[in-house]
């Protein structure tokens, strides 16, 4: 709860800073797909990370049983990114996550990410995480009490940034 309180700050605060949008989901499993696919179908869902969308948005899937991750963007944002950032993101989180350390390796992720940009954009992280320096380590509980969307009856998305037009998970058959 800490940290998905603290993520939910720092998101709010670096959206109206930068303009970007920032979402992160942690799934259980992704049923029969691959994370990649399975990222691609939330994210049309839920209306993020479109290719051919104006917003500026990215999508984190972080799946717990297969211990993996994967970034949808939508192009307006590309250009935004600094050279490589989400590949080494991606490697540096793995080891967190890998190990079960999943709020950790969230905050580790976010935390990099915001500070990579804010430096491109001259602001710190400090400017938008008032509330603490550091990033807490204690794991996030898998199973959450919060909305939930159910995904091919196996999995479940728990996003941490609450939306209304996010409950639709993507569908078992295209």
């Amino acid at each position: 709860d800490t940290t998905r309180q603290r993520l939910d700050t720092i998101l709010d605060n670096f959206k109206k800073r930068s303009g970007i949008e920032l979402n992160l989901a942690t799934v259980q499993n992704t049923g029969n797909q691959g994370i990649f696919e399975f990222s691609r179908q939330l994210a049309s869902n839920w209306g993020v990370g479109s290719r051919g969308g104006s917003r500026k948005t990215l999508l984190l899937v972080v799946s717990v049983d297969e211990k993996a991750v994967f970034t949808q963007l939508s192009r307006s944002v590309q250009g935004v990114l600094p050279e490589g950032i989400l590949g080494e993101l991606n490697q540096r989180v793995r080891g967190p996550i890998g190990s079960g350390h999943f709020s950790q390796g969230l905050a580790d992720w976010v935390d990099h990410f915001i500070a990579a940009l804010a430096k491109k954009l001259e602001f710190s992280l400090q400017d938008i995480d008032q509330g603490q320096s550091i990033a807490p380590t204690a794991s996030l509980p898998v199973s959450d009490p919060s909305p939930t969307a159910t995904i091919n009856n196996e999995a479940v998305a728990t996003p941490v940034k609450a939306s209304t037009n996010r409950e639709a998970p993507p569908s078992a058959s295209r």
